[in-house]
C-alpha cells in the first residue's frame, strides 16, 4: 500500500470512533452535570477544554470549519460555568464508558497489544504548527483502558486535523470555503452543514461567489476541474503530513487498521450512532 493510501485508511479506521463522543449520551450527561446544558457550550467546551480558558478567536483559529457567530455563543462564557480541567474529567469519563463495549469485545490483552502499536505512531507526530494537538498532547493520560484507546487516537486525529487545516490556508481556502467545497464534493449534506456550522447565508453566498470567480465551483454549484484538483492536492497534502503515524506502525500497520475499524464497528453497534 503506497504511504498516501495507508495514511488514508489508517485515518478512515478511527475517525467514526473518535467523533462517536460527540453523539454520546454519556458525554452529554456529564457535561450537563457540570451546567453545560447547550449543545454548543458541550461541544465547543469539550473539545477546546485541553486548550485551558480559551478565547472564541483561539477556539476559531483551531477548529477552522465553524462561523465565529456559532462559536461566541460558547466560548468563553462556558469557563464561566465550568473549568477546563473538569471538562477534561467529564469527557475521559465518558470516553471509559463510549469505549467500554470495545475492550470487553477484544479484550485487555488485545487492547493493550493495540495501545503499544499506537504508541509507536504518537512518537512520531510533530508538535509544531499543530496547536489543537499539543494541547491534547499535554494532558495526563487517563488511566482507564477505554479512555486511554480513545485518548490516544483523538491525538492522532488533532494531528491530522491540524495539518489539514496548513493545507487549506495554504491554497487559500477559508474554513466556509471548506465547507461548501466538501458539499460540492457530493460527500456530505448540504443539511448538515448549515445546520451545524452555524454561518448565515450572507456569508454563505459571499464565499460561494468566490469560490465561483476563482474558478472553483461551477455556476450550479458543483466543483470544476480546477475545484478538483484543488480538493485532491488538499488531501494529498494532508496524506503527507500524517503518514510517518502509520508508516512507524511498520509492517504492522494492517492488523492496526483492522483493529481500529473492529473496535469503531462495536462501538457503533453498542451505541447506536447516527453515522
Amino acid at each position: 500500500m503506497e504511504d498516501l493510501n495507508l495514511a488514508r485508511s489508517f485515518y478512515r479506521s478511527y475517525e467514526q470512533a473518535h467523533a462517536a463522543i460527540y453523539f454520546f449520551e454519556g458525554a452529554g450527561r456529564r457535561y450537563s452535570e457540570l451546567g453545560l446544558t447547550s449543545r454548543g457550550g458541550q461541544y465547543f467546551g469539550s473539545r477546546s477544554a485541553p486548550l485551558g480558558r480559551a478565547s472564541k478567536e483561539l477556539v476559531f483559529s483551531t477548529f477552522y470549519s465553524f462561523s465565529m457567530n456559532s462559536i461566541e455563543r460558547a466560548i468563553p462564557s462556558t469557563w464561566d460555568i465550568a473549568d477546563p480541567s473538569d471538562v477534561v474529567e467529564a469527557r475521559f469519563e465518558a470516553a471509559g464508558e463510549l469505549f467500554g463495549p470495545a475492550v470487553e469485545a477484544l479484550g485487555e490483552s488485545a487492547i493493550d497489544d493495540l495501545l503499544s502499536k499506537l504508541q509507536r505512531a504518537l512518537e512520531s507526530l510533530e508538535v509544531g504548527g499543530r496547536p489543537l494537538f499539543a494541547a491534547h498532547a499535554s494532558l495526563a493520560n487517563p488511566k482507564d483502558k477505554g479512555a486511554l484507546l480513545w485518548h490516544t487516537i483523538t491525538l492522532l486525529r488533532e494531528n491530522r486535523g491540524d495539518g489539514h487545516i496548513s493545507a487549506l490556508v495554504a491554497e487559500g481556502i477559508s474554513g466556509i470555503e471548506a465547507n461548501i467545497i466538501h458539499i460540492a464534493s457530493g460527500r456530505i449534506p448540504k443539511e448538515f452543514i448549515t445546520n451545524t456550522r452555524g454561518f448565515s447565508d450572507d456569508e454563505w453566498a459571499r464565499a460561494t461567489s468566490n469560490l465561483q470567480q476563482r474558478g472553483i465551483l461551477s455556476d450550479e454549484e458543483g466543483l470544476t476541474a480546477v475545484g478538483d484538483a484543488l480538493k485532491n492536492r488538499v488531501e494529498e497534502t494532508t496524506d503527507r503530513l500524517s503518514a510517518a503515524a502509520p508508516l512507524s506502525i511498520g509492517s504492522e500497520a494492517g492488523d492496526v487498521i483492522d483493529e481500529l475499524t473492529e473496535v469503531t464497528k462495536v462501538i457503533k453497534e453498542a451505541n447506536k450512532l447516527p453515522f
